[in-house]
């Protein structure tokens, strides 16, 4: 688990630089955003953490989504 930690650093130390040097500061923001998040669910299994998973914070979001669409189209 640490090495994957140490891993997720050093990338997001090289993102960081290449980005602030080519002043790509949208483009870093996301792409930190994106590497905490892949490092996060990476980490769950080691920790045992009860994190909901991307399909159910998907089906959390378009659940009352398609019952609005499919309640109108009736």
């Amino acid at each position: 688990m640490w090495y994957a930690i140490a891993i997720a650093v050093i990338y997001t130390i090289i993102q960081a630089y290449y980005c602030v040097k080519k002043k790509y500061f949208k483009e870093l923001l996301v792409s930190m955003v994106i590497i905490l998040i892949s490092a996060m669910y990476f980490v769950i299994p080691f920790t045992e953490l009860n994190i909901p998973t991307v399909s159910d914070i998907v089906y959390f979001i378009f659940k009352p989504l398609a019952e609005l669409i499919f309640e109108i189209k009736k």
